[in-house]
């Protein structure tokens, strides 16, 4: 089962095997574009692997990326998540970083 969210009232960590759908919203805008997003493991563009289906959206001032399944191989490391957008015509890029738990562990 996918969750949802918005990644800025996440608790910072994401446990291995849950997939989230996160939403980003782009505070004060009045129009979003051109939305995109990846996610990078120890400086490394993993969003093939860890988003591997669907696409971003957007409406109105949210945008949401594609489900993130957190993947074991990367358990003890942290996502970077970078929501990026054309907002009232300007490119702005938001990062947000979530600790990969392996199921069993403590936070």
């Amino acid at each position: 089962m996918t969750s949802s969210g918005f990644v800025e009232d996440r608790a910072g960590y994401i446990i291995v095997g849950e997939s989230i759908v996160f939403s980003h919203k782009w505070l004060e805008a009045t129009t979003v574009a051109t939305v995109s997003s990846k996610v990078y493991f120890k400086k490394t563009d993993v969003t093939s692997v860890v988003m591997p289906a669907g696409s971003n959206s957007v409406s109105g001032i949210i945008q949401t990326c594609p489900a993130l399944v957190a993947n074991a191989a990367h358990a003890g490391g942290n996502y970077v998540i970078e929501f990026k957008a054309t907002v009232d015509g300007n490119i702005e890029i938001r990062k947000y970083q979530l600790a990969c738990v392996a199921t069993g562990k403590e936070l």
